[in-house]
């Protein structure tokens, strides 16, 4: 939702622009009340979805493995809280204004870590109310996970099994650049390893939701059933 009234808000910002250069001294006044009016209308829709609200203020962090269904998951969940759902790798695009593979291939990994630590403390220091997915790297680098629970007890670990990873991740190689050159009988391998590495940083979680073999209704379901309210 949150985007969407941003990218509601730039378009309607750029038709305005075009219009105000052969506008007279009435359009403009006519052209100025509508981009008030717009922007009014912004502001409500992000208040009715919690975002401009300190008051019952609650931030839902999903964390865990590629493939763990933490969008999918995040996204049903915000809808049924009434929440503003974030992707953290489409926050950090948007900010930068560039896709994920660029920042790699252009800045690299370690301008990458150092940006997602800076959106991570942006976030999770704000007002803001939300269900934000992380990225599979997010919690192992910079004290990212720290910092997500001293800003809430809300932390979730989506842990799928790695026979499940396989099956789900072996149709997406090519939109994954980490296992895209890795040959399926040697994706379960890898996906031990890696998830060896980087087990300890999942398992500081406030919980953890067992996912393989359950529906995205279900989990959502186990994910509320263990929520801190705030007071």
């Amino acid at each position: 939702m949150l985007y969407q009234l941003s990218y509601q808000v730039k378009t309607f910002m750029n038709a305005t622009l075009l219009q105000l250069a052969g506008a007279n001294i009435i359009s403009l006044i006519y052209i100025t009340r509508r981009f008030l009016e717009k922007f009014t209308f912004s502001l409500l829709s992000l208040e009715n979805h919690g975002c401009l609200y300190k008051k019952n203020k609650m931030k839902v962090v999903l964390v865990g493995y590629m493939g763990s269904g933490k969008s999918t998951v995040g996204q049903l969940l915000a809808t049924e809280l009434n929440q503003v759902f974030l992707d953290l790798d489409t926050y950090i695009e948007e900010k930068e204004e560039m896709s994920i593979s660029e920042i790699f291939e252009t800045k690299g990994e370690i301008f990458f870590r150092k940006k997602e630590y800076q959106y991570i403390q942006e976030l999770m220091h704000s007002d803001m109310s939300f269900v934000l997915s992380t990225g599979g790297g997010t919690p192992c680098y910079s004290g990212n996970m720290e910092t997500m629970l001293t800003k809430t007890k809300n932390v979730f670990y989506l842990k799928v099994t790695i026979p499940e990873l396989v099956k789900r991740l072996s149709d997406e190689k090519e939109k994954r650049p980490l296992i895209k050159d890795i040959s399926e009988e040697d994706l379960p391998e890898f996906f031990g390893k890696h998830l060896f590495e980087r087990n300890p940083y999942y398992a500081k979680a406030t919980h953890t939701i067992l996912c393989s073999d359950k529906t995205t209704e279900e989990i959502v379901a186990d994910i509320k059933a263990c929520l801190d309210y705030p007071k």
